[in-house]
C-alpha cells in the first residue's frame, strides 16, 4: 500500500494524487546487491495548470515498479541504483508514463560521498502547457500578452549532482541491522 504526489507546473501538472496496494518480490538482498520488482492496482486524481477537455482528472491504473542496487569498492562504499516505475492508465491505454532514475554515488571520505544522476520522466499523453505569442517588429520579435496552448514535451530528462552526507553509523554506506 503506498501513495504519492507528485507537482510539476513547468510540464502543466498542477497535481497528480496517486494511491496503490499491490504486491512485491525481492529477488535478491545481499550486502552488495539488492533487486525487487512489484505491481500494483492504481487510483490517480490530477489537476492540470490548463484544463484539458480530452483527458479525465481521475482513473484507475496499473503500476509496475522495479528498484535495484550494487555496491562496490573495498568495502562496498561506491552504490549505484537504478528505479523504474511504469504507470499505465486502464481506462486510457495511450496514457502511459514511466519515471526511470539512475545514480552513481562515490566515496570520497568515510562520511561524504559525490553523487550523480540522471532521471527521465516520460509521458505519452503529456499536460497542455502556455506559449507566449511573439510579433515581428522592425527591432525584432517582441512579445504580446496573447499565450496559446500546446502539449508539453513527451521527455524530460533530469541531471543531478549531490553531495551526500552519511550519518550512518559503522563504515560509510552501511546499512543498520546487517
Amino acid at each position: 500500500v503506498g501513495g504519492s504526489l507528485d507537482r510539476d507546473r513547468f510540464a502543466g501538472l498542477s497535481s497528480r494524487l496517486l494511491g496503490k496496494a499491490g504486491v512485491g518480490y525481492i529477488w535478491e538482498n545481499r550486502e552488495d546487491a539488492r533487486f525487487s520488482t512489484g505491481v500494483a492496482a492504481t487510483f490517480t486524481r490530477q489537476d492540470e495548470v490548463i484544463d484539458d477537455p480530452e483527458t479525465e482528472d481521475s482513473f484507475a491504473g496499473v503500476q509496475f515498479n522495479a528498484d535495484g542496487e550494487r555496491r562496490f569498492g573495498d568495502t562496498n562504499q561506491h552504490v549505484y541504483s537504478s528505479q523504474l516505475v511504469v504507470d499505465e492508465n486502464v481506462q486510457a491505454t495511450e496514457d502511459l508514463r514511466f519515471n526511470w532514475a539512475h545514480s552513481l554515488a562515490v566515496a570520497m571520505t568515510r562520511r561524504l560521498a559525490l553523487k550523480v544522476g540522471v532521471q527521465l520522466a516520460f509521458d505519452n499523453q503529456p499536460q497542455l502547457v502556455e506559449f507566449p505569442l511573439f510579433v515581428r517588429t522592425p527591432q525584432g520579435l517582441a512579445e504580446t500578452s496573447a499565450k496559446i496552448a500546446g502539449r508539453a514535451e513527451k521527455l524530460d530528462t533530469t541531471a543531478t549532482v549531490s553531495l551526500v552526507i552519511n550519518l550512518t553509523p559503522g563504515p560509510s554506506g552501511a546499512r543498520p541491522g546487517r
